[in-house]
């Protein structure tokens, strides 16, 4: 129990971290293209590639840590993080940033699958929701640092500065994914899910679970991009105010919902919060655009990004408690897999609507997204819990 502690806590401090720098990443890298000449579908242009590369890589991402452990894949996910915002700095032109921003999203691709995978591997089933839960509040506490203190570097100290914060800490990381156990649970008084399904419906769950993967991520990513442009573009704010603007309407925001996520799931299951979540998001996203007033903007974001965080642990929790063990971390592989496609797709198709129709249609985009997602979450089987009897002399 001990040991199991100190590995949640390494993990947490790596996940922490890696929050840290993707979430001081997401509101300057479109600001940091424009500076370096690129156009709003350009800087889309850059974002959709490297989605596109990362995508091939997850599903590796989760056989990689299947074959070679979870602890090698997250070091190796590290060390992708640490070098490319260090590479940032030697752009000079808006294509030449192409290939670094592709290898720090493929950090992601063996990060996410052997995290989730590991903290199945590592956690009593019973409490995976709530485990998740835990460990997800490392992703709002890195948007709470990340956004706000990568634009004040920026602002004072020039962009490099941010890009060298982000190398930093991720040669920091390294540490405690050393310290990192690769221990399983005991099967001894174990509890299991009862499969609602044989291979070829288990087959047909984890496509299920791609596309709904892959519909959150459109929904997010269609805008998510754009939005550091929209809040200067039309609000007229400072790097320092878009970061804080994304501090408070991610990071403060999506904390509170993991500090709640247990209670949630425990009320009302891993697939009716789901199911709420996707329902809600749209009516928010269709608010967005019509809101003239910032303060009403960032409350309207902020329910956004909430019900966005509820889909973090109950996804998860269903997914790892739908496929065998052995298959966890190809299965964390696939879901990431439609996350990432998403974040490739999600860019294009929100710029090409700010184009050609305006930046309503993009917030309108995301709406659709995230309705699509509500037939397909109805359609999960959510596995029960049995106890497993075993003989004291086993």
């Amino acid at each position: 129990m001990k040991d199991e502690s100190w590995n949640m806590i390494y993990l947490f401090s790596l996940t922490f971290v890696i929050a840290t720098g993707v979430n001081l990443s997401i509101p300057l890298i479109p600001l940091y293209l424009r500076d370096l000449g690129a156009d709003v579908f350009q800087i889309s242009v850059v974002m959709s590639v490297a989605g596109l590369f990362s995508t091939f890589l997850t599903y590796l991402g989760g056989f990689f840590s299947d074959r070679y452990g979870r602890k090698l894949s997250i070091i190796l996910a590290i060390l992708l993080s640490a070098f490319s915002p260090f590479m940032y700095t030697f752009s000079k032109t808006w294509v030449e940033m192409i290939p670094w921003v592709v290898l720090f999203n493929t950090s992601l691709a063996f990060f996410g699958p052997a995290r989730v995978a590991y903290i199945a591997d590592t956690v009593d089933v019973r409490e995976l929701g709530k485990i998740y839960g835990l460990m997800n509040m490392a992703w709002p506490l890195g948007g709470m640092v990340g956004p706000f203190l990568g634009g004040y570097l920026s602002d004072v100290y020039g962009w490099n500065a941010s890009f060298y914060f982000v190398s930093l800490i991720s040669v920091i990381s390294i540490l405690p994914a050393y310290l990192l156990q690769g221990r399983r649970r005991s099967e001894v008084g174990e509890i299991e899910e009862e499969s609602p399904c044989e291979e070829d419906s288990n087959m047909r769950t984890l496509v299920m679970f791609f596309f709904i993967a892959l519909l959150i991520s459109i929904g997010i990513d269609a805008t998510r991009p754009l939005i550091p442009l929209y809040l200067s573009n039309i609000f007229q704010l400072s790097k320092t105010d878009i970061g804080f603007f994304f501090t408070l309407s991610f990071g403060v925001t999506t904390l509170i919902t993991q500090i709640s996520a247990s209670m949630v799931l425990k009320r009302y299951g891993s697939k009716r919060a789901m199911l709420h979540s996707v329902l809600l998001i749209p009516i928010a996203f269709i608010l967005l655009p019509w809101i003239a007033d910032y303060n009403l903007l960032i409350l309207d974001y902020m329910v956004i990004n909430s019900l966005w965080s509820v889909t973090w642990p109950t996804s998860m929790d269903l997914l790892m408690r739908c496929v065998p063990r052995g298959s966890r971390g190809s299965a964390a592989g696939i879901r990431q897999t439609g996350i990432r496609l998403g974040g490739a797709i999600g860019p294009l198709v929100g710029a090409y609507l700010w184009e050609i129709l305006g930046f309503s249609f993009s917030f309108y985009s995301s709406a659709v997204a995230f309705a699509l997602c509500a037939p397909l979450v109805i359609l999960i089987e959510e596995p029960r819990l049995r106890a497993l009897q075993k003989s004291s002399t086993q």
